[in-house]
């Protein structure tokens, strides 16, 4: 956990074994990257075990 105590995309990184910014492309459904299906997946579940959640009032990319 980061140092305020907050999930970060490094601590989902360091979980799933990926790179900060393939996480940031799992959590946004980036279409644009062409990431497996199995990486997705880890990073979604080493996510969900970390407690991270979605901010609140934040639009979703178009």
């Amino acid at each position: 956990m980061g140092s305020s105590g907050r999930v970060t995309l490094n601590d989902v990184a360091a979980a799933s074994g990926v790179p900060r910014a393939t996480v940031s492309f799992v959590l946004n459904d980036d279409p644009h990257q062409t990431i497996s299906a199995a990486t997705r997946d880890r990073v979604r579940q080493a996510a969900r075990g970390a407690g991270l959640r979605a901010a609140r009032g934040r639009p979703r990319p178009a």
